[in-house]
C-alpha cells in the first residue's frame, strides 16, 4: 500500500498541511484515478515536464516512487482535496527530479478546477511546509517561460528568477527559487513578471550565453500613449462610457490573456465620492493562457445611490505578485438609474 506508515505497517493518508480550502495529505492507492485524471489529461500537462500525458501503467509506477520517497526522505507528491470532500482534485510536492540535491516544487490541477485561485493558495503553504515542518534551506521551481500563470504563482509566492535555460530541443525553461533565511538586498530585489520578459527578449536577440535577467531602462509613458495601450489591453462592448445603469448590471467584453489570473480579474463599482459600492470577478469565456483576446463576463449587483449620479466601473488587471509596477485598470465612467 501507498501512502505513510503506521505503527504496525498499516498506510494512512496523513495530513501534511491545510489551507484555507484545502487539505494536503499523503498518497494512497486510492488516488490512483485521480492522479490519472490530472496527469493522463493532455491539456493539463500541456506545461508540465516533457508535456506527454501518463498512463495508467505510469501513474502506479509514480505513486511507486512516491511511496519510496516518504521513507527515503519524508516527503514527495501529496494528494489536494477541496474540503469537505476527500477525492483530490489535484496534486502537490517536494522533489529531486533525477536525484539532483536541490529540493523542487510541483504542482498541477484537475482541469474543472481551473479559476479558483487555488494554485495561489497551495505553492505559498508548499513552501512554508518546506522551509518550516522540513527544515529545508532552499527551493526552486521550473516552469516553461511562457506558462503566464505559473510564473505569476510563483512570484506571488516570494519565488525569483534565476535564469532561463535553452535545452538541445529548443525547448526554454525558467529557474525560480527561494530561500528560508532572508538573503542579501541585491538577491532578494524583485524582478518579477518584467524581469522575466526581458530576459527572454535578450535570449531571443541572441545577447550571448548569460541567462541572468537584466532590468529594462525605465522611461515614462506619454498620457495619449498609455491610452492606447490601455485600449489595446481591454474592449468593453457592454456597458458604454456614460452609459445609464442598475443593478444587476450585465459586463461584457474582451480582454488579453495577460489581463487574466486563473480566468479571471477583479472588477469594483465606486460612487461619485470614489466609494466602494461592490466588488467582484469577471470570468474568462475561453482559453486565457495566451496574450490574444479573451471574452469575459460579469454580473455586478449592487445598492443604486440616487437616480442621476456618476459612478465608475474599475477593471482592475489580476496582479498577484502584489507589485505596484504591474498594477493596471480600466476606468468606465457609468450614471446610476437609482435604486
Amino acid at each position: 500500500m501507498a501512502g505513510d506508515m503506521a505503527p504496525g505497517g498499516k498506510a494512512h493518508a496523513m495530513t501534511r498541511f491545510t489551507t484555507a480550502r484545502c487539505t494536503v495529505r499523503s498518497m494512497t492507492e486510492g488516488d490512483l484515478p485521480a492522479l490519472f485524471a490530472v496527469y493522463g489529461d493532455p491539456e493539463t500537462v500541456r506545461y508540465v515536464g516533457d508535456r506527454v500525458p501518463l498512463s495508467p501503467e505510469q501513474c502506479v509506477r509514480w505513486l511507486e516512487v512516491t511511496t519510496a520517497n516518504y521513507a527515503a526522505r519524508g516527503y514527495g507528491m501529496f494528494a489536494i482535496v477541496a474540503r469537505p470532500e476527500d477525492e483530490a482534485i489535484g496534486f502537490c510536492g517536494i522533489v529531486h527530479p533525477g536525484g539532483q540535491p536541490t529540493p523542487e516544487i510541483k504542482y498541477a490541477f484537475r482541469r474543472d478546477t481551473w479559476g479558483r485561485r487555488l494554485a495561489s493558495e497551495i505553492v505559498p503553504a508548499l513552501l512554508d511546509h518546506g522551509f518550516g515542518a522540513l527544515g529545508l534551506e532552499r527551493i526552486i521551481a521550473t516552469v516553461h517561460p511562457e506558462n503566464t500563470p505559473s510564473v505569476r504563482v510563483l512570484e506571488s509566492s516570494g519565488m525569483r528568477l534565476e535564469g532561463i535555460a535553452t535545452h538541445e530541443d529548443g525547448e526554454r525553461t525558467a529557474t525560480y527559487a527561494r530561500e528560508r533565511r532572508p538573503s542579501s538586498p541585491a538577491h532578494s530585489h524583485a524582478l518579477p513578471a518584467l524581469a522575466l520578459a526581458w530576459a527572454l527578449m535578450s535570449a531571443a536577440s541572441g545577447c550571448g550565453g548569460d541567462t541572468t535577467p537584466k532590468a529594462p531602462p525605465h522611461a515614462a509613458t506619454p498620457a495619449p500613449v498609455a491610452a492606447a495601450l490601455k485600449d489595446s489591453l481591454v474592449h468593453v462592448a457592454t456597458p458604454a462610457p456614460g452609459d445609464t445603469v442598475s443593478s444587476p448590471l450585465a459586463l461584457r467584453g474582451e480582454a488579453r490573456g495577460t489581463w487574466f489570473f486563473e480566468a479571471s480579474f477583479p472588477v469594483r463599482l465606486l460612487d461619485a465620492d470614489g466609494r466602494e459600492l461592490t466588488v467582484t470577478y469577471a470570468t474568462a469565456g475561453g482559453e486565457w493562457m495566451t496574450t490574444e483576446f479573451v471574452p469575459f463576463s460579469s454580473t455586478v449587483t449592487f445598492a443604486s445611490p440616487a437616480a442621476g449620479s456618476a459612478g465608475t466601473l474599475v477593471l482592475a488587471k489580476d496582479n498577484p505578485s502584489g507589485e505596484p509596477e504591474f498594477d493596471d485598470e480600466r476606468r468606465i465612467p457609468i450614471v446610476f438609474r437609482g435604486p
